[in-house]
């Protein structure tokens, strides 16, 4: 073969691939470009454009799973125990709100601690009734101090008083002071001994009367002395007879004048010998007369020399 024949021969092809191109080229302008065009209005463009994914007005659309019609709620729902405990916490931080509603009691279940505590603020907050009812105590407190201040009071409202009590002291302390007013009066009083005395001054000012009154003894002579400083005079006045009788002495002497003037006439007969002779002499100064009126003859008797002087001439003559 000399040098001519070759030549032709690779023109010969490049004609061929020439046509190829061009052939594809008018397919391309009049069969794809051509309908793209038309919706172009001079803020789309033909790869991108600024509209985001999936808006119809877009020159292109990215194809990917996500985007092909696949049901991935469905798919999370269809997930075994096994298969979500599998779930790695990179996955399931990426995971949506919707997504981790979608999960059934049963798969949340499946959920360790260090899984729950990769979950978003937003997607603990989605869960539903179901769901929060079927984390166990070990779940509970997986939860971060994050995550408990993004739930909301019927969140708060959804625990149980078995996972109120399975809360740490630290993410109580989370709480803000609307989700410990929302505690129902049973889910206040299964908070033990030591989460009551992790509550800061701002948090027992956030309980109602109501919720006050439903403290175990045992609750009521936990709180220190600077909590029950932060006890309204009207929360104060709200303790019962066997609440009142908890109370030590150095708890006594915290009462400050207004929450001791707040006390009724049933409060102060509620007082025990010894309460009565811890009062200080600026608290038992603070009784009026219906309440010095109100003291047993064996509540006088434990009054001291000291109190009787700090009263004024009404106060000696009631």
């Amino acid at each position: 073969v000399d040098a001519m024949e070759m030549l032709q021969a690779i023109f010969r092809w490049l004609h061929i691939l020439a046509g190829i191109v061009w052939i594809g080229h008018l397919y391309f302008f009049n069969f794809v470009n051509g309908p793209v065009e038309g919706t172009l209005d001079g803020r789309a463009g033909l790869l991108a454009g600024y509209w985001p994914s999936g808006d119809a007005r877009r020159g292109w659309q990215f194809r990917s799973p996500g985007r092909g019609g696949i049901d991935w709620d469905g798919v999370l729902r269809g997930l075994n125990e096994t298969d979500i405990a599998e779930i790695s916490t990179t996955q399931l931080g990426a995971l949506s709100a919707n997504q981790i509603a979608s999960l059934t009691a049963t798969n949340f279940s499946a959920l360790d601690a260090t899984q729950i505590g990769s979950l978003t603020t937003t997607s603990v907050s989605a869960l539903d009734a179901t769901q929060t009812a079927a984390l166990s105590a070990t779940q509970i407190k997986g939860l971060t101090a994050t995550q408990l201040k993004g739930l909301s009071e019927t969140d708060i409202g959804e625990l149980s008083t078995t996972q109120i009590s399975a809360l740490t002291t630290d993410q109580l302390k989370a709480l803000s002071e609307t989700n410990i007013s929302a505690l129902a009066d049973t889910q206040v009083a299964a908070l033990s001994t030591t989460q009551i005395k992790g509550l800061v001054a701002s948090q027992l000012t956030a309980l109602t009367t109501t919720d006050v009154g439903k403290l175990a003894d045992t609750q009521v002579g936990a709180l220190t002395v600077a909590q029950l400083a932060s006890l309204s005079a009207t929360n104060v006045s709200a303790l019962d007879s066997t609440q009142t009788a908890a109370l030590s002495t150095t708890q006594i002497k915290t009462l400050s004048t207004t929450q001791v003037k707040g006390l009724n006439a049933t409060d102060i007969g509620e007082l025990s010998t010894t309460q009565v002779g811890a009062l200080t002499t600026a608290q038992f100064a603070a009784l009026d007369t219906t309440n010095l009126k109100a003291l047993s003859t064996t509540q006088i008797t434990a009054v001291a020399a000291t109190q009787i002087a700090a009263l004024s001439a009404t106060g000696v003559s009631a």
